[in-house]
């Protein structure tokens, strides 16, 4: 009781509160310039249990793929590597650290060949750019 007395005195606060019957509430509190206090009650238990649904579905998904014997990878809408497990790291190794999130097909390519590791490939022209 004095805890939540006091959390109540403080000028500005966001706290999550979880009830008996399982519902959780975001309360948002402010205080006005002129001293009043102005509060908000948000029942936030469905976006909760969505985001925990999806957080749970993620690292299932995650350990699928981690668990495939066939090297994966991902890129996004901008040719950026957004997932790869470790047996593509395995099969390709990350010597040169090209292998992370964030790098572009090209630039993973560009490492491979610049690395030796392509057979009898000769780097050229990328996208317009040469070596």
């Amino acid at each position: 009781m004095a805890e939540r007395l006091e959390r109540h005195q403080a000028s500005d606060q966001t706290v999550y509160q979880h009830l008996a019957d399982g519902r959780r509430l975001q309360i948002i509190e402010r205080k006005t310039e002129n001293g009043e206090r102005v509060g908000l009650r948000v029942d936030v238990t469905d976006y909760i249990q969505s985001q925990e649904r999806a957080e749970r579905a993620e690292r299932r998904l995650v350990d699928a793929i981690a668990a495939l014997p066939a090297g994966f990878w991902l890129f996004d809408r901008d040719d950026q590597l957004i997932l790869l497990n470790d047996r593509f790291k395995d099969m390709y190794g990350n010597g040169s650290g090209a292998l992370t999130p964030g790098q572009t097909y090209e630039e993973i390519l560009r490492a491979g060949l610049e690395s030796g590791l392509y057979r009898n490939c000769q780097p050229a022209s990328v996208s317009g750019r040469s070596n």
